[in-house]
């Protein structure tokens, strides 16, 4: 996948055990890619609001669109991080799991 393309996130929330859909209802969704795991969510390198709304909120789906020009500005070469967050009404806050990769000569090289 090129990075100068658009590209689609696949997003799941799960529980802590890794496997049982939290349900994402009538959350506020949020997706951030930051340059470490430990920067604070102000530092994101990319903070939206997944475009492509919720798949199947039941089971804790949606996907998010980074545009062309999004990922052209990300850096080359070097580790990145993403994830994403659900805040429901009552302010409870729920995470994915972080995930890594690294864009090499403008093509993602790999995700852990």
């Amino acid at each position: 996948m090129k990075k100068s393309a658009t590209i689609t996130v696949d997003i799941q929330f799960v529980q802590d055990d890794g496997v049982t859909p939290v349900n994402i209802t009538g959350a506020t969704l949020r997706f951030m890619i930051k340059r470490l795991v430990s920067d604070l969510d102000a530092a994101a390198l990319i903070d939206k609001v997944p475009t492509t709304n919720v798949t199947d909120a039941p089971l804790g789906k949606c996907s998010t669109i980074i545009t062309a020009n999004e990922a052209n500005n990300l850096p080359n070469n070097v580790p990145l991080f993403c994830e994403a967050m659900a805040v429901f009404p009552g302010g409870e806050v729920v995470r994915t799991e972080t995930q890594g990769f690294t864009l090499v000569n403008n093509l993602i090289k790999a995700l852990s």
